[in-house]
């Protein structure tokens, strides 16, 4: 599957990439409905870690509507998601609602930290260095984790991020957002 198509290459190919996205979920055994949109999709949530030292876990519990843009942190049955990247933000404020994010992050405690992603109980990216999507990046860069094999976040089933601060607490007031970006089936 090449979500990395232009606008060229889709308008000379019109339904090709379509194709390629149903033929990749089929492959893996999703059941695909034909009620639903072929979408970009990103999904985010935002979480205080100031003072944080151990591990803090996106995606996970009950959500707080002003802090992602997720009813449920389990896809609806038939809706599955290919995710192609994540972005960390970073911001410095009291309260999250009043945060201005920005791309990456500084606090030492963060850069320092390991990422884990899990789907549905299994891990899919095991202790990532923080500092990896951080540093070296040009400016559109910084942040981003573009992701080598995309993550099938299936509808019915749930995904987290584990933020592990390996005792490097991040400075008082630190917040940090991800982004899941991708493709996706929605209503």
């Amino acid at each position: 599957m090449n979500n990395g198509q232009s606008l060229a290459q889709r308008i000379a190919q019109p339904g090709k990439f379509e194709k390629d996205f149903i033929g990749y979920l089929q492959a893996n055994d999703l059941v695909v409905s034909q009620s639903k949109t072929i979408a970009p999709v990103s999904y985010y949530q935002a979480l205080s870690v100031a003072s944080a030292s151990g591990i803090v876990s996106f995606f996970t519990g009950t959500p707080v509507q002003a802090n992602t843009n997720l009813s449920d942190f389990v896809r609806p049955v038939a809706e599955h998601a290919v995710i192609t990247g994540i972005r960390i933000f970073e911001g410095v404020n009291a309260t999250i609602a009043s945060t201005d994010w920005v791309a990456g992050a500084n606090d030492a405690g963060v850069k320092n930290s390991d990422i884990t992603i899990t789907v549905n109980g299994v891990k899919v990216l095991d202790k990532y260095p923080t500092v990896d999507a951080l540093e070296g990046l040009t400016t559109g860069a910084v942040g981003y984790i573009p992701l080598a094999e995309p993550i099938i976040w299936a509808g019915s089933t749930s995904i987290s991020i584990q933020v592990d601060f390996k005792g490097a607490s991040p400075a008082a007031n630190t917040n940090l957002r991800f982004e899941l970006s991708g493709v996706g089936l929605i209503s």
